[in-house]
């Protein structure tokens, strides 16, 4: 098949099929819990395909082992950023389907198909957006770095690894940065593909191409995540009050130099990867598999949080209640809501709704005899933080801003 034809029928079924999910999710909310990794494979197919009919199609003229050796590298790549996360605690998962949450393979393997969709995301948007930008910008006056920024980049770079670490709760954006400077410092005093050396060139539309990318990958991640039953929220310091979708808005600013990071650290693993001999790459793999099956443990003590809405797993249903729900045939606390029934149990049902708190959750806070969100915004956050600890497990300052998340979500 041609390269062109292949693309337009990339193009076509792709564009159908996110068209086709976009629809889907309002008529089926069951399809909810798996929205979020099929609209981003549709928006990649897409891309592709119109890429594709440009003449500059990334993956299509390449070996299907290419495509899956650029979706490993993607799934490693987030892994690195769980692990910071572990210690940070600034998202947490939450896992909205039962069945799901209860299979830990297939929890597993959905999680990195899902991360499996950062980079090549990220270069389709980036390869798009690129060739939209004038060809002007890599005409700009050659900027070369002094040996002093370099040396302070590197520094900041440093600072931006380890401060996170250090000081959680004021250097966490440096996250963002850190791996992307110490990259850079290394790729240009070797002479490798880096950022500086395009601004030596008078090159800029390479870097302004990937910040974009980072721009519209970020508001994407967030919409579809929006639209997911099963997705991640935040609990970032200082940043909670203003939202747009689950991400406080000052948070979107870390999706440009991001997207910056993620290139610059697949092109110098794929650059030393394709110097390695075969011994040398045959064990980096195992190595790689090892590293993220570690993460995803620690995600499962830290990171992960049900929060499923079963009503028979609610704890406080009172006998009436009960048989109204039996009755009824009601499954879900939006269904409740929608249903002529007492303002009592739409007012539980809110509470198990709130920020997707969950039913197992809310059962929690029953013992603090929270049961609507009038009476959770009058309570103590120091009283119920330890009640949610000891029902889910992970770190006490967690719950302290999922706590306080709620009572913001519910004025």
């Amino acid at each position: 098949m041609e390269s062109s034809t292949a693309g337009r029928w990339l193009f076509r079924v792709g564009i159908s099929l996110l068209i086709f999910f976009h629809i889907l999710i309002f008529f089926s909310p069951q399809f909810k819990l798996f929205f979020y990794p099929l609209a981003w494979w549709s928006f990649i197919l897409t891309l592709e395909g119109y890429n594709s009919l440009q003449g500059r199609a990334i993956f299509l003229q390449k070996k299907v082992s290419y495509f899956l050796y650029i979706c490993a590298i993607s799934a490693f790549l987030w892994f690195i950023f769980e692990t910071f996360n572990l210690y940070l605690g600034n998202w947490y998962y939450v896992l909205a389907f039962k069945p799901l949450s209860d299979n830990l393979p297939a929890r597993w393997l959905g999680a990195t198909f899902c991360f499996a969709t950062v980079l090549p995301g990220l270069w389709e948007v980036q390869r798009t957006v690129y060739y939209f930008l004038p060809p002007s910008l890599d005409q700009f006056k050659k900027f070369k770095p002094s040996r002093k920024l370099l040396w302070a980049l590197l520094i900041i770079g440093i600072l931006g690894v380890f401060g996170p670490l250090l000081a959680p709760t004021y250097m966490f954006p440096f996250v963002w940065l850190g791996l992307l400077l110490v990259v850079e410092f290394v790729e240009y005093r070797s002479g490798g593909p880096s950022f500086l050396g395009e601004f030596s060139a008078g090159k800029y539309r390479l870097l302004i191409s990937w910040l974009l990318a980072g721009a519209v990958c970020g508001f994407l991640w967030e919409f579809w995540n929006h639209f997911a039953r099963t997705g991640w929220i935040y609990t970032v310091p200082f940043m909670g009050e203003w939202r747009l979708f689950e991400m406080p808005v000052l948070g979107y600013f870390g999706f440009p130099p991001f997207a910056l990071m993620v290139w610059r650290l697949f092109v110098f693993i794929d650059r030393n990867y394709r110097s390695w001999n075969r011994k040398v790459r045959f064990s980096f793999w195992p190595g790689v598999i090892i590293f993220c099956l570690l993460v995803l443990c620690g995600m499962e003590i830290y990171t992960n949080v049900p929060a499923y809405n079963n009503l028979e797993d609610y704890q406080v249903w009172t006998r009436q209640e009960a048989r109204i729900i039996h009755r009824k045939n009601l499954q879900t606390p939006r269904q409740i809501l929608k249903a002529d029934t007492p303002e009592k149990m739409k007012k539980k049902a809110r509470l198990i709704l709130l920020g997707k708190m969950g039913t197992k959750s809310a059962s929690c806070l029953t013992r603090a005899d929270i049961t609507s969100i009038e009476k959770l915004k009058k309570s103590s956050t120091g009283q119920l933080a330890p009640l949610l600890l000891e029902c889910h497990g992970g770190r006490l300052s967690f719950w302290q801003r999922r706590i306080k998340d709620w009572k913001q979500r519910a004025n």
